[in-house]
């Protein structure tokens, strides 16, 4: 609630934005947080742009929060952009491209 309640409204009063489209950004720890707000609000944000995000955090909760999400709706309603580099740990990058939900993830060495 703090983000939807006061955050936006700071932002909205300080800065003068035009529109009302959101975007939120977010690297590791950041990155999960993108993805764990995708999941249960992703009304939240027109656009999430998750970068290496901490998947395997809490024996990989995250999913757990995908599934439930998917279990109510067919797709997700935002645009998302994901990517994770050759340095991040070889399970977070075989759990990455295993993501049953991400069209054109599977197949991917």
């Amino acid at each position: 609630q703090f983000l939807e309640l006061e955050l936006f409204k700071f932002i909205s009063d300080e800065f003068h934005l035009n529109g009302n489209n959101k975007t939120i950004v977010g690297l590791s720890f950041g990155g999960l947080l993108c993805t764990d707000i995708l999941f249960s609000r992703p009304d939240l944000f027109d656009n999430y742009v998750i970068l290496g995000p901490a998947l395997l955090w809490n024996d990989k909760e995250i999913f757990t929060k995908e599934a439930l999400h998917f279990e109510n709706h067919k797709n997700l309603t935002a645009n998302v952009f994901t990517s994770i580099g050759e340095l991040d740990e070889k399970d977070i990058i075989y759990t990455y491209i295993s993501l049953p939900h991400i069209p054109g993830m599977r197949g991917l060495p």
